[in-house]
This record gives structure tokens, sequence and C-alpha cells, in this order.
């Protein structure tokens, strides 16, 4: 079967089995829509085997060489083009790189996917990248605890209305942290979690109760590796005279990077994912 054909025959609801899924270029050039697309797990399968062929594919996909991998690192050589040129009118910017040291995992609940969820990946690119927006509210959780802040973390990074109080506009802006390829991996991993009472968290009705004999049941999911990097870029309205923007500029990748170290960013950062440092 074709690829063409077989995307189209899994967008149109019919079951194709996960053998005839094309084995032979060309692999796909959207990483995202792959994952969200182009296979059907079946509803009954304990085993999930096209989950598994599905998190194949997607690996090798962002691999070196890969469509989807060229395709993606001329668009980030211009981004970063872009990112580092010098400051525009009105702007100071901060470019940086941070780097994985263990996995992450982004939006694990989504439901958007035939995999469940489990991957955040870019609409636009395809690939693994850290909203602006959780950097900023990881800056924002991060200094909430400070006792006499330099600056005010309300005009800094927002606020929501309460009673009484209107609104704050972030005055800082944060770029989507795009993924920065580096050697032939691809950043995606796969990982498993083993739950041993699957029927008790999963069946609504009869629940059975949780028993020491369950059997575990494993379940796999992609991650992000350790080892991966992200190009961040920060940016702060400033005129040409303006000398405190390097100053907040300093002071906001420092509590930036000691939050991505010390408290971590997506889910299950109490296991140990997401920790990520600055990349040298």
């Amino acid at each position: 079967m074709s690829l063409i054909k077989w995307i189209k025959a899994s967008r149109s609801g019919s079951v194709v089995p996960v053998e005839g899924a094309p084995t032979v270029d060309p692999m796909p050039a959207h990483t995202g829509i792959w994952l969200d697309r182009c296979v059907l797990v079946e509803p009954d399968s304990q085993e999930h085997p096209h989950r598994q062929k599905l998190h194949s594919l997607a690996m090798r996909s962002l691999a070196a060489g890969a469509p989807a991998r060229r395709n993606y690192e001329e668009r980030l050589r211009l981004l970063r083009a872009e990112a580092e040129v010098a400051d525009p009118l009105g702007v100071k910017r901060r470019v940086f790189e941070v780097k994985t040291r263990t996995r992450l995992l982004l939006h694990p609940a989504t439901g958007s996917t035939v995999t469940e969820g489990g991957l955040l990946l870019h609409h636009t690119y395809g690939v693994p990248y850290l909203p602006g927006s959780a950097l900023k509210g990881l800056c924002r959780r991060r200094v909430a605890g400070f006792a006499d802040l330099p600056f005010d973390a309300d005009k800094l990074f927002g606020s929501a209305e309460e009673s009484g109080t209107a609104a704050e506009r972030s005055f800082v802006d944060f770029w989507d942290a795009l993924w920065v390829p580096d050697g032939a991996a691809s950043p995606l991993v796969e990982d498993i979690v083993n739950p041993h009472h699957a029927g008790y968290y999963t069946k609504q009705e009869s629940r059975p109760a949780p028993s020491d004999g369950d059997a575990p049941q494993l379940t796999h999911f992609l991650t992000v590796g350790p080892g991966t990097k992200f190009m961040v870029v920060i940016e702060v309205p400033s005129s040409e005279e303006d000398t405190k923007a390097k100053r907040l500029l300093d002071w906001i990748e420092r509590v930036l990077l000691d939050g991505l170290a010390e408290d971590g960013i997506g889910a299950r950062t109490r296991s140990g994912y997401g920790v990520l440092s600055q990349a040298t």
C-alpha cells in the first residue's frame, strides 16, 4: 500500500493493519501529523503493537537525514539568524540554549492523538519544543516565594485578574524554545510505565479491588530524551539608552535556568523528569 493511500485510509476511519504501513521511503515530512493521523490503535489490544510501530516510525523520522528533520533544520537556520540578529529597535533580546538532563514529558494527557497523548510537538514544524508560556509560568512560579525581588513579578510575568485587582500583561516575552538538532540521533525515545492495577484504574463499573497479585500492564509512550537541546529566546522592551535591560535579562535568565534545574518543567517532575541545564 502506498503512503498516500495508507494515510487516506487511516483518516477515513478504516481499520488499517500495521503490516500495511509503508516501510520504505518517503518518510513523513511532519512527525506530528504522522503521530496524529496515520495509524489506528486497536482499542482491545493489550500489547499495543500499532502504537509501538508508530513510535518507531516517529523516532526514525527525526533522525539525521530523514525528510522531516531536513525540512526543519532549514527552517531553524532562518529562525536562529532572525533571533541572533542585532536587537531590533525598542527591544533587548537574550538567546541561549538549554539541554535536557533527564527525560522530558510535556502534556501527557491531551487525548488528542491515536497514541493517547504523551508528547507535545510543534503544530507547524512537528518537532519537540518548550512553549514560551510554560517557560514564563515556570519563572512566575519560581519567584512567587522570593522575599526581596529586584523587580515586580506581576509586571514582569503578568498576573490573572483577582477581586479588586486588574490583570497585568507580561512585560517579558518568551519565544517558544525550539529543538536544536545535535548529532545523528532522534530527540524522541520510548519509555514505559507499569501500572499493576489496570482494572481498578480503568473500569467504571464493578471496579475490582487492587491486589498484590495483579499483573503489570506495560504501557509505552514517547518522551524527549536526555541531551536534547532547545534554543531559548527572551525579549524585553527597551530604549537605546536603557541600562536596566541587560540587568533584567541577566536576572530572568538566572531565574529560568535555576527553575529548570531545580524545579523541572512538564509532567512527572517529582519522578525526575523535565530537568534541564544550560548547554555548553
